[in-house]
């Protein structure tokens, strides 16, 4: 009671199409919260500033007060692009404590931003989450692998946790107290020396929950080694800094301490783990932007699917929707582990997935065109659905601190070897609690795409809306014990919205879409004719400067035509790029103002379309009860006639 809640929102009196729900949702869930409150009897006040102008006074406080700024965003009106500034922002304190909201994304749900706000400045302490440094540097700093010096820039989703967690970055080198962190969280562990690896993995021990993000292939982040590969050197050999990459810890110390198999193959410099591969994308018009290949895993979860891949088992992943993953490993629980309790959390379809060796996918794509028809012949037939992200939880064993006749000389002997190890302080003493870890078998999944994709898929041309941010965020919670976040990000309000006007405008789109690829198929068709063209008309001065070449300088008149022809042939190349150039540019300029067209085509359909749905809004819905009065006057007027005289009617 001592400490209100307060919160002022402050928003714009323009907002952009995609973002109407976004604002609608805003101002109704803080009505919604204030009512609540009233009736809890609990001190929360609300304030809106709406209609507000970029150089208002409310929004000149908003931005010295609480940093909250007009965005920036990007919006196309009659097929033209044009930036816009938007005020949508919000700022929660409750006494000293406050969380600063500076824009709501219209990917982001927005109760789950208020209630997170509201619960982080009502607790007095956050729970703090360790970050392991480790070659994948997700905190950011200074990296001079591969013998650049370069700076790095703190990953996307540390800046998310940062809104709900006391992070704090872990060095591995020395022992990690069991007692300081609620949440550990690596990325690429295998990629830390023997004694950093020794440490997280007594850590991992002590019960420490862990999450635990390891990629057998790395392929959109750079900078940082696959399980199986090497360490990349530090420093630059050219100034006589670096040498030989530090070695490694063995990463499958930290598999069998958290009981799994996975599947691997060795090779000269050690074991690979197999990529797994899934022949399923719900995403066609994919294939149009990018290669895709079978090494991209699109995990859904439908009401109309057979297949859990997605498990109810956990809140981790219950709820989901959809998650994506880019040439990730695969997971298996190593057998006879009554200590552990092993769930699946993330599945591929059964059907249509298996595995390929790590060295098979590498040579492929080292050659630089990958076919996915060799691909799948490297891939074979599938062998049934894979794992890619697990729950393991430590089981309590019953009698446990009672070893039978024959364990009892073996328990002894470790006591008395290890007395001496439990008096040094580098070994932390673990209290006894049960292992709790999660275990991903990728990293990539992580990037920041999929944290703009999260914030605003519109600016996307692929409706590419994966979950792997909300996944990775609730990883964290529920290894912290907070077990509300992850069922309230799964809620997606559904906005009653116009189904037949959204089935034509996407009618309209398609079309623009189709229009849009068939005139780049045109530009790539005319432009390899013009390079064929230049390309034919050089072949010829080619062949006749060859020809003088093989019959020899027997003369002067020989040498001078030689070279007359080869002087020929370098204007006529000059000559000839020149004109290609100029085509080039002039098919661009042509099929640029054609897509133009298109795009405005399309929204002028689009605007009429809006128009004649707004005249009918206007029109239609007095009509029933003009209906209505109009039966009600007649039924009236006919009942008042009812019984009188004729001669008394005028």
């Amino acid at each position: 009671p001592e400490r209100p809640i307060v919160i002022d929102a402050y928003i714009s009196s323009d907002v952009p199409e995609q973002f109407t729900k976004t604002r609608y949702d805003l101002v109704t869930l803080l009505k919604e919260f204030q009512a609540l409150a009233a009736s809890r009897k609990v001190k929360l006040q609300v304030q809106i500033y709406d209609n507000l102008e970029p150089s208002s006074e409310e929004a000149v406080r908003a931005e010295k007060q609480y940093g909250i700024v007009p965005e920036i965003v990007r919006v196309r009106e009659r097929g033209a692009y044009k930036d816009q500034k938007v005020l949508l922002g919000a700022a929660v304190r409750s006494g000293l404590s406050k969380v600063v909201i500076p824009f709501f994304e219209s990917g982001i749900p927005v109760e789950y931003e208020l209630v997170r706000s509201i619960n982080t400045v009502a607790q007095s302490k956050r729970a703090k989450l360790g970050v392991v440094n480790t070659d994948a540097n997700f905190m950011g700093g200074f990296s001079m692998a591969g013998g650049g010096f370069q700076q790095i820039r703190r990953q996307p989703i540390i800046e998310e946790l940062e809104k709900q967690y006391e992070v704090e970055a872990v060095d591995p080198s020395s022992p990690i107290p069991s007692d300081q962190y609620d949440v550990l969280f690596a990325a690429q562990p295998s990629s830390l020396n023997p004694q950093q690896l020794k440490n997280l993995v007594e850590a991992v021990k002590a019960g420490v929950p862990t999450a635990i993000f390891e990629d057998p292939m790395p392929t959109i982040y750079q900078g940082f080694p696959g399980t199986g590969e090497p360490k990349m050197p530090q420093g630059n050999p050219m100034m006589g800094m670096g040498g030989a990459p530090e070695p490694k810890g063995d990463i499958q110390e930290l598999w069998k301490v958290l009981g799994l198999d996975i599947p691997v193959q060795s090779g000269f410099q050690g074991i690979n783990p197999d990529v797994v591969w899934q022949q399923y994308n719900p995403h066609p018009k994919l294939r149009s932007f990018v290669n895709v290949t079978d090494q991209w895993l699109f995990i859904l979860d439908h009401p109309d699917e057979s297949e859990d891949c997605l498990s109810e088992k956990s809140s981790i992943s219950a709820g989901l929707r959809e998650l994506m993953f880019l040439y990730a490993g695969a997971v298996r629980a190593e057998e006879n582990r009554d200590d552990l309790k092993i769930t699946d959390l993330v599945r591929t379809r059964d059907d249509v997935s298996g595995r390929i060796g790590y060295d098979d996918l590498q040579n492929q794509l080292r050659g630089g065109s990958t076919s996915a028809a060799q691909l799948q012949v490297l891939q074979g037939p599938p062998t049934g659905s894979q794992t890619v992200a697990v729950l393991i939880e430590g089981v309590e064993q019953a009698g446990a601190g009672e070893p039978d006749a024959a364990e009892s000389d073996e328990v002894a002997e470790e006591e008395e070897a290890g007395a001496d190890d439990a008096a040094t302080p580098e070994q932390p003493a673990a209290e006894g609690r049960p292992i709790r870890a999660v275990y991903v078998a990728d990293v990539d999944y992580m990037h920041e795409f999929f944290s703009q994709t999260r914030k605003r898929p519109e600016q996307y041309e692929v409706d590419l809306r994966p979950q792997n941010i909300i996944f990775v965020l609730n990883i964290v919670d529920v290894l912290a014990g907070e077990e509300d976040y992850p069922s309230i990000r799964s809620h997606e309000p559904r906005h009653i919205t116009l189904a037949l006007f959204e089935d034509q405008a996407e009618e309209f789109l398609k079309r623009d879409y189709e229009t849009q690829k068939e005139l780049q198929e045109e530009f790539n068709k005319q432009k390899q004719e013009a390079d064929e063209e230049k390309q034919r008309k050089i072949a010829e001065l080619r062949e006749k400067m060859e020809k003088l070449s093989r019959e020899g300088a027997t003369n002067e008149a020989k040498r001078r035509e030689f070279l007359n022809a080869q002087q020929e042939y370098r204007n006529r190349e000059r000559i000839l790029d020149r004109k290609l150039g100029v085509r080039t540019q002039q098919l661009e300029m042509k099929r640029d103002d054609k897509i133009r067209d298109s795009q405005r085509e399309a929204e002028n359909s689009l605007l009429k379309l809006q128009n004649k749905y707004k005249m009918l809004a206007i029109f239609l819905p007095p009509i029933p009860p003009l209906l209505v009065g109009a039966g009600v006057f007649v039924t009236r007027r006919v009942r008042e006639r009812e019984g009188i005289s004729k001669n008394r009617l005028r």
